[in-house]
């Protein structure tokens, strides 16, 4: 299914064109990773769980980025940020391919890509808000359901964020598909507080996007499918 470009004035380095691409190539992979990998739609993605999905489907369109325009690079460092290292400058890429590497052992230097500090773009993956989630199983779409459109990260800080909003889509038998696509520049009060949990306990740290950070997003929509254009207009995202 095709993108259609929203217009809405807001900057983003990846063009509307070859995010729209990107986000083509990255739908198609969705559906047929797991015929390549020899299982089913629903096999392959209940393994990866709801909780894993979001992030898997944020990696795919990464990649699917970098194939499309190779000025973005994925962060190769397993806890760098952002995601896309934007290297269209010749100063940037130098001192990324100069720097960021141990030259001994080739190994990412997490110093200098945690973060990197020419920046990029982050990629936050959402397959939105429902009050009644455990009634959802793998594959369920979910678009009536869905009440709002929150994105998850470990640290509250400022950054571009490229935010995916994804259905299970009955057309691929199920798969995660990319749906819409947005852009913001979102500032550390565009996040909740930080959620670090208790000392004795093994928590990841965690923070949302507020309404602030919600409503920065919702007014970047730079890509969606006609499918869940009314979805999308119902949750308050800016459709020109």
């Amino acid at each position: 299914m095709m993108f259609t470009h929203n217009s809405n004035g807001n900057f983003c380095p990846i063009s509307l064109s070859d995010l729209a691409r990107s986000a083509e190539k990255a739908n198609h992979y969705l559906a047929k990773i797991p015929e390549i990998l020899g299982s089913n739609t629903n096999q392959f993605y209940s393994s990866l769980n709801q909780r894993n999905i979001s992030g898997f489907v944020g990696e795919v369109l990464k990649h699917a980025i970098h194939a499309t325009d190779q000025n973005f690079f994925p962060n190769p460092h397993p806890d760098g940020r952002p995601d896309l290292l934007n290297l269209s400058d010749p100063s940037v890429r130098h001192y990324f391919e100069s720097t960021c590497y141990d030259t001994a052992s080739l190994r990412p230097i997490r110093e200098h890509l945690a973060p990197f500090r020419h920046g990029g773009v982050e990629i936050k993956c959402t397959i939105g808000d429902i009050r009644t989630a455990s009634s959802y199983g793998i594959g369920q779409p979910r678009q009536a359901a869905i009440t709002n459109l929150t994105y998850w990260a470990h640290h509250a800080h400022a950054c571009d964020l490229l935010g995916c909003y994804y259905d299970f889509c009955p057309q691929t038998h199920g798969s995660p598909q990319i749906k819409a696509i947005f852009f913001a520049r979102l500032d550390q009060s565009d996040w909740n507080k930080v959620s670090v949990g208790k000392s004795d306990k093994k928590k990841t740290s965690n923070t949302a996007t507020n309404s602030l950070g919600k409503a920065k997003i919702k007014s970047g929509c730079l890509i969606y499918q006609d499918s869940h254009k009314d979805c999308l207009i119902r949750l308050g995202v800016k459709i020109s």
